[in-house]
Order: C-alpha cells, then structure tokens, then sequence
C-alpha cells in the first residue's frame, strides 16, 4: 500500500481498513489469499480472455463447470481431477485444495467459491416460476405448502400435501343417511341406541 510499512510488518497490507488477519485478500489483487500461489491464474482453457478461476464455463462448452463432468475440457473427468497438482487426484485426496483444512471439515473441498452442498445443483431451477430458485424457496411448487410438510419433498404433486391434526379436521364430504329402525327390545335413532322403558310393576295383592 506504500505506507512506508513493509508488508511483513504490516497489519493491513493493502491499507484497505481490514486487518490481514481478517482480510481474504491481503495485497488487494482480486486474487482471494487461499488461492495465491496455490493455481496458474493465468491458465485459460477456452481462450475467450477469462482465466479459469474467474470463468464460469472453462471449456466453454455451453454447461457451466459446476454441472459439467470436464469443466476444462481437456478431456479428463473431472473424477480424475487433481486439484491442488499434488499427484493425488481428488478422489483419493483428503484435501482437495491443499488449504490445510481436511476436505470432512472443508465447506468447499475444491476451492472453487461454491459451498459444497451446492455443488452439482441446478442453482437456476425455479420450478413455481416465482422468482425464487428452489434451493432458497420454502415453497417449491408454489402451493402454498412448505416444503417439509408437502408430500415428495415439495416437487409439484398438485396440491397434495400432507396434513396436520388441525388441517386434516375437516367437514365431511356426505353424511350417510341411516333410516330410523323400531325395535321390541329398544330402538335405533341413527346411531344412537335408547333400551326400552321398564314395565310397570303390578301392585302386590295383600290378603284380607
């Protein structure tokens, strides 16, 4: 930053105000700090000017690299891939990025700016066309029942979701009529039974 500070007694490297311990970009390059030295930023795959880590499509083939199986094209599955060029590839390697943090405890195991739980999700899918894509919407098929209370997790199911003891109290649609029956021992009134009166008992006969 020219502030007559070398950088390695410097706490705030780029004098931007953030502190380097707190600063994800430390020289103010552009260039996040757990990328620095760690990938050829110069590599562009597709030649269309954008370097690879800033490119969402390396290849440039029309499918943006987080749903594509070559995001560079250069005809190895990204199975194969071997992220930080150690000579592990990803599959058998524990830290993908070679950030330090163990790819079980890494919330982005490929250091790509996208949220492991992201990876591989269509991010553009907004099923109820509401403006909302669905992995951010409560309601994905737009009818009015939120997702963890809507039958298959919320895809379009025309309405059907699953009801709570209070939603499911409902008037019945018809009502049986049930005819009204006399009986000798009783009788039935719907389906409500009344027993028979008791007979009057004979006065008792004294003798005189």
């Amino acid at each position: 930053d020219g502030d007559g500070i070398p950088d390695y007694l410097d706490d705030d490297d780029d004098g931007d105000g953030i502190p380097d311990n707190l600063d994800e970009d430390d020289n103010g390059d552009g260039i996040p700090d757990w990328m620095e030295g760690k990938i050829d930023l110069t590599v562009d795959s597709d030649g269309d000017g954008i370097p690879d880590y800033l490119d969402d499509d390396d290849d440039n083939d029309g499918i943006p690299d987080i749903y594509d199986d070559d995001d560079d094209g250069d005809g190895i599955p990204d199975s194969e891939q071997d992220t930080d060029g150690d000579g592990i590839p990803d599959y058998l390697d524990n830290d993908d990025d070679n950030d330090g943090i163990p790819d079980s405890e890494d919330d982005d195991d490929d250091g790509d700016g996208i949220p492991d739980h992201l990876e591989g999700i269509d991010l553009l899918k907004d099923t109820d066309g509401d403006g909302i894509p669905d992995y951010l919407d409560d309601d994905i098929d737009g009818d009015g029942i939120p997702n963890d209370l809507d039958t298959d997790d919320g895809e379009d199911d025309d309405e059907q979701g699953r009801c709570t003891k209070e939603s499911c109290k409902q008037e019945p649609l018809w009502e049986p009529e049930i005819p009204k029956e006399e009986y000798d021992i009783g009788h039935m009134i719907y389906n409500y039974f009344f027993p028979p009166a008791e007979p009057e008992k004979p006065e008792k006969k004294t003798r005189s």
